[in-house]
């Protein structure tokens, strides 16, 4: 039980610690629109996905746990990370070293 409330504890620790700095970030300090929305969608998902093992873990411990629960919950996770990863797929070249290298050069040569 320990180990699953350290683990709780830390995922909503790294979840506000990602929304709050994609939050805090402009389009400057990232260097596209485009990546600062992708950002802002992820943290959010992963926020759900978050609040639904939080809440799962809150009815197993308060033993309000039925299989109409567990099925919805385990459910809405595996959307949360289903819908993660095509985010991901979505945009390939986000996880590309060239597309920053790139994106630096459109904005240095953009005024000449």
């Amino acid at each position: 039980m320990g180990g699953m409330l350290c683990s709780n504890i830390s995922l909503v620790i790294y979840s506000v610690a990602l929304l709050y700095f994609v939050y805090k970030r402009s389009v400057d300090s990232i260097s596209s629109l485009t990546v600062l929305k992708w950002m802002k969608k992820v943290a959010w998902f992963f926020t759900g996905y978050v609040v639904s093992s939080v809440s799962y873990f809150i009815l197993m411990f308060a033993d309000l746990i039925k299989p109409e629960y567990d099925y919805a919950i385990s459910l809405a996770m595996s959307a949360f990370i289903y819908t993660t990863g095509c985010l991901g797929f979505r945009q390939p070249e986000l996880f590309n070293s060239s597309f920053e290298i790139k994106q630096r050069h459109e904005i240095r040569y953009e005024m000449s």
